[in-house]
This record gives structure tokens, C-alpha cells and sequence, in this order.
């Protein structure tokens, strides 16, 4: 789990529509990752603003368990 955090970290953009608009909070995101590594069925649950909720699904459609060795 922590390599999953650390490689979220490093790919993660504050998204520039936020940070111009002084937008700030947390995202709350539920997928599954398949047994081949890869991460799908995404659900935004809660989410200050759509430019939060777009970056964490980008995020999450790039990870494979591989990414994060």
C-alpha cells in the first residue's frame, strides 16, 4: 500500500482550474484493480469540484501494480 501511496504522489497535478480559483479539499475515490494489475469500475464519491474528481480518474487509469514497484 504505500508504494501504491508513494506513486500516487509522484503523478498526481493540483489541477490549474483549482489553484486559480483557490480551490482546495479532498477526494474520495473507490476502484478495483484486477488480478492483472490494472485498476477499473472508478467511483468518485465525494469531491470538492469536477477538476479534482478528473484528476484522481486520470490517476487512476494510468496505474498498473507495476507502476507503483
Amino acid at each position: 500500500m504505500k508504494a501504491f501511496h508513494n506513486w500516487v504522489n509522484s503523478q498526481i497535478r493540483y489541477p490549474a482550474e483549482a489553484f486559480k480559483n483557490n480551490l482546495g479539499g479532498k477526494v474520495v475515490a473507490q476502484f478495483t484493480v484486477d488480478q492483472a494489475g490494472s485498476v477499473g469500475d472508478i467511483k468518485i464519491l465525494q469531491s470538492p469540484d469536477k477538476c479534482f474528481s478528473d484528476e484522481v480518474t486520470r490517476i487512476c487509469l494510468l496505474y498498473t501494480s507495476d507502476a507503483a514497484d
